[in-house]
């Protein structure tokens, strides 16, 4: 996480950043905390039905679990290393 610039990260840590140079950095304000995060998408002029959810929390004893909800819309492709790249189109 140094490439990130972070230091000291709780259980989940958050780092976003928009055009324009907007950044949100965050985190839960407890040790055993978690977060919620919705990423809102505009379609054709409105707000979508659709949405992203990512949902981190803790599981059962030490596990920490991450959700990420997609929509149906959502293409999921599995890239050369392993990793998934997801795809959401909508028109503006």
């Amino acid at each position: 996480m140094a490439e990130l610039g972070i230091r000291n990260v709780r259980n989940f840590w958050l780092q976003a950043q928009a055009d324009g140079g907007s950044q949100v950095t965050l985190g839960p304000k407890a040790a055993g905390g978690g977060l919620r995060a919705t990423l809102l998408l505009r379609e054709s002029g409105d707000v979508s039905d659709e949405k992203v959810v990512i949902d981190a929390h803790h599981g059962m004893g030490a596990d920490l679990v991450t959700l990420i909800e997609l929509p149906p819309s959502a293409e999921v492709t599995e890239n050369a290393d392993g990793s998934k790249t997801v795809r959401i189109r909508k028109t503006r």
